[in-house]
């Protein structure tokens, strides 16, 4: 949640909650007066900007050399099988990729979805059999009724 807020943003809903700096005459939030809430300064700023690296691929992931100023994600235009395999080596390497678990976590969904068609089929293919077994049945009841 946002620490500057506009003044009387509680007040108005059409001002929002974004900062605007207070101008008006008898303001009380121009003067800093107590329990008028926070106005951006000097000391409220963030630690230095991170350098963004995108990895496109396992090679890149290997050659990479790691640092503290620097955030690892998997590039977007990546499909997800390269994805995968790239999560599963950043993994194995114990190397700092952002959004890792999301992957790993969607490939464990698709191996699960996998399963569960290949025990559907199994199930069709057992269930075709029955239905030929009885059908075969059938016939053999049926010609020798009628000997």
């Amino acid at each position: 949640m946002n620490k500057f807020r506009r003044q009387d943003y509680f007040r108005y809903s059409r001002l929002g909650k974004k900062w605007r700096r207070p101008k008006g005459l008898q303001s009380k939030q121009r003067i800093k007066k107590g329990g008028s809430g926070f106005r951006p300064r000097i000391g409220y700023g963030s630690s230095a900007k991170k350098e963004i690296i995108l990895i496109k691929n396992v090679n890149e992931l290997l050659n990479i050399k790691k640092s503290d100023r620097a955030i690892y994600m998997i590039s977007s235009t990546v499909g997800l099988k390269k994805k995968i395999d790239i999560a599963k080596k950043a993994k194995e390497i114990k190397f700092p990729v952002k959004g890792i678990g999301k992957i790993l976590k969607t490939e464990k969904k698709m191996q699960k979805k996998k399963q569960g068609k290949q025990k559907k089929e199994e199930k069709k293919e057992v269930s075709k059999e029955k239905k030929e077994e009885e059908k075969k049945e059938k016939e053999g009841k049926s010609n020798e009724s009628k000997k």
